[in-house]
């Protein structure tokens, strides 16, 4: 039946009576009740079941505090750890506590009671700022009553809060500013990204540090990511500005051979542990990882957009059971916006308007506001006095119009249209037409040739200034080799370009420099005020070797060695079919070369897959997240299970290489190719690869885990992701091998 909620009025209770008057007419009666969400611990550990703690509420924080916190901090005794932990906030349905009555009338003037029916049904300005106030004040809570707490109490006990601060229950971006460790996750660059969410926070307040929850989703099921995975999500992470990755996950195993291998696994993270074969290529992986966190941690951030979240909006579409800011920035900051600064060759960071007003603008130079119809007047302000000082501001499809109470105010409405004029460009009706206003407003940092589609969509980079230098991080986050020409909008003129894997070095130019990327490579520039050294001498025609026979491969776990004239995949072997583990694979080699020839190892051969490497979860990529009582859960974005490299190396998975005995490095993603000048000496010389693949292939040979006993005794606490793709992968080297010799 239809009602009318502006016309509701309280009816008189009397005890646990209720008396309605005589009428002729029919009515409606609307019943709110006070409950619990009812909500447990998703995927307790034993003994530690339990329900799901009220955010809003101090009481609970300081209990929870005193009967875990504080037992757990004093197992550390004198050495208190680095963080205390709060994983991301899906407190789901969490949309009331006892006190937000008593406190919605303190902050907001009036009681909300009477208006509870406008907060259900909405559709009407009126109902929209109930709804707006009604977010505002559950922002308000959780941020005192939980963030603020815990980060006090961290303090307190000499350590620090690290706090994944999105999704349920209602916290907002300036909320980040309250842990001293802010966190994201996803990486969906071209997208809304709780990452970028995070990081931003770090940029706009000045924290250094920017921590990213990585690797969790990484290419399902467990034990399939692979070295090359890892990068890919690495460099994505580290153009949205992460600086510390937390890895997920080292899953502990009983020792001595109490579970047979690959050993145990959690239901969804990648697996890095001993059990996987290709763990021995992990000390250089982790070794590209701390390199570029260390690198992305100089100087200061200088993307050179700010991106102003409509968070009032979002506020005004709260409703029971619906209540996150950063689940409507999915929707209110759009791929096909992203896209349209990145592409055009800018980094960007979110803000929002407590921000703004806190700590303004820093040395970004352009604010860019999707389409956004509530804002503060004193945000308008803010934002005139940017554009004044030199600052550039464009508002995309809707400029806003009114305040955050629904007020078209004169000065509001004065500014908006002063500020956001169609005639000077500042003004733009969609996405498709940001791109050009952003080059009219400032130079690309990071330009790219127009015509040059698949760069622009697959180039990503993030720029950190130094005080005489710029460093910028630049990556190929897709499948195809990229060859084109950037330039860069430092005022630095010399430069260098640094490989992030040897630290070798080479000479660079911010006003044109071609761009050779491999599938998945990323490459360091840093640009600076004074002269280089002179250029080495530019080697000579280079001369190649075909080595891609006469192999012999040795299987260690197996005990066997095969002669191979040809490369062969190990699962075209019945023999080899389930071997999971090391190959090695080694020959003669005889070389001539001359003293200071540069020698080069190469294996190429790799291919793109089907897919899209860069779409966003928005575009249907990636599966929904089951949240309480086993629903999807529309308010998270993953990555998915399916967040992988979309390409087939050459190496399955990646390889140890020697020569004479001597190590040589490690070959793990493209360009796959190692300088062995200083290895190699004229003659001959013992070549050998230690290849390692996954653990899967011995999985899949195994008889399919019956967890039915185990969720008899403990309940269904996960679910295992993808375990009918647990089956056989090519493995083996599989590519063309050549020594190039290069003469100088």
């Amino acid at each position: 039946m239809a009602w009318d909620a502006a016309s509701a009025r309280p009816l008189p209770v009397s005890g646990s009576s209720l008396t309605i008057a005589p009428s002729d007419q029919s009515r409606t009666a609307v019943f709110f009740i006070q409950s619990h969400t009812g909500q447990q611990v998703k995927r307790a550990a034993v003994d530690a079941d339990g329900y799901v703690l009220d955010p809003f509420s101090s009481e609970a924080i300081a209990r929870h505090l005193e009967k875990v916190g504080e037992p757990l901090l004093k197992a550390f005794g004198d050495t208190p750890p680095y963080a205390i932990f709060s994983d991301s906030l899906e407190a789901f349905g969490a949309d009331w506590t006892p006190k937000l009555p008593e406190e919605f009338k303190k902050r907001r003037g009036y009681d909300l009671i009477p208006h509870l029916p406008e907060l259900v049904a909405g559709g009407t300005p009126a109902a929209d700022t109930i709804r707006h106030d009604y977010g505002q004040t559950l922002t308000e809570l959780v941020n005192e009553n939980y963030l603020k707490p815990i980060a006090d109490w961290a303090t307190a006990h000499h350590t620090k809060f690290r706090s994944q601060t999105y999704h349920e229950s209602a916290v907002s971006f300036s909320s980040q500013d309250i842990p001293q460790l802010a966190e994201g996750e996803g990486p969906q660059w071209r997208a809304f990204s709780t990452l970028r969410w995070a990081t931003s926070a770090n940029h706009v307040f000045g924290h250094n540090v920017a921590s990213g929850e990585t690797f969790t989703w990484l290419h399902s099921p467990a034990f399939r990511a692979t070295p090359l995975d890892m990068k890919a999500e690495a460099d994505v992470d580290f153009i949205m500005g992460e600086n510390l990755i937390i890895c997920h996950g080292w899953p502990y195993s009983p020792p001595d051979g109490e579970v047979p291998e690959p050993g145990w696994s959690l239901y969804a993270a990648a697996v890095f542990n001993e059990h996987n074969p290709w763990h021995p290529v992990m000390p250089a992986v982790t070794a590209y990882i701390g390199r570029m966190s260390y690198l992305m941690r100089q100087g200061a951030p200088a993307n050179q957009v700010a991106i102003l979240l409509p968070t009032d909006d979002a506020w005004a579409s709260f409703q029971p059971t619906q209540t996150s800011v950063s689940g409507d920035m999915f929707k209110l900051i759009t791929p096909a916006l992203m896209s349209a600064v990145l592409s055009a060759g800018y980094n960007a960071d979110f803000i929002d308007a407590e921000a703004l007003d806190k700590v303004g603008l820093g040395t970004h130079q352009i604010l860019v506001l999707p389409p956004t119809d509530r804002i503060p007047v004193a945000t308008l302000r803010k934002i005139a006095a940017f554009v004044a000082r030199g600052g550039k501001a464009i508002s995309v499809g809707r400029a806003p119009s009114i305040d955050p109470e629904g007020k078209a105010l004169p000065e509001l409405t004065g500014l908006s249209q002063e500020l956001f004029d169609p005639a000077k460009s500042s003004f733009v009706p969609n996405a498709a037409a940001l791109a050009a206003a952003l080059a009219r407003a400032a130079q690309p940092d990071f330009q790219l040739p127009a015509s040059d589609t698949v760069a622009r969509s697959q180039l990503g980079f993030i720029r950190r200034e130094l005080p005489a230098a710029d460093i910028y991080f630049v990556a190929n986050t897709g499948n195809q080799p990229i060859d084109t020409t950037a330039s860069f909008a430092t005022a630095h003129k010399y430069g260098q370009a640094w490989d992030p894997d040897s630290t070798a070095a080479s000479p660079a130019s911010a006003g044109s420099l071609p761009l050779h990327l491999a599938p998945y490579e990323s490459r360091v520039l840093v640009f600076y005020g004074s002269e280089p050294a002179p250029a080495p001498a530019q080697p000579g025609r280079p001369t190649t070797m075909d080595i891609s026979g006469a192999w012999k491969v040795t299987f260690p776990g197996l005990h066997r060695s095969v002669d191979e004239a040809a490369l062969a995949d190990w699962t075209s072997d019945p023999s080899t079919r389930h071997y999971s583990g090391e190959a090695i694979y080694s020959r003669d080699v005889t070389v001539a070369a001359a003293p200071g020839d540069r020698i080069t190892l190469e294996v190429s051969g790799g291919k793109p897959l089907p897919g899209e490497p860069n779409a966003p979860a928005e575009m249907g990529q990636v599966p929904q997240v089951i949240g309480r009582d086993g629903l999807p859960n529309p308010l998270i974005t993953h990555t998915g299970p399916g967040m992988h490299a979309y390409y087939d190396p050459p190496i399955r998975e990646a390889a140890l290489v020697t020569i004479n005995g001597q190590p040589a490095g490690a070959l793990w993603h493209p360009p796959y190719r190692l300088d062995v000048t200083q290895l190699v000496h004229a003659g001959v010389n013992r070549v050998e690869f230690h290849v390692f693949n996954t653990a899967l292939n011995a999985w899949s040979a195994l008889p399919r885990r019956d967890y039915r006993p185990l969720i008899a005794k403990y309940g269904d606490r996960f679910q295992m992701q993808d375990i009918n793709q647990v089956v056989p992968l090519s493995s083996g080297l599989l590519g063309r091998i050549r020594v190039v010799t290069e003469a100088k």
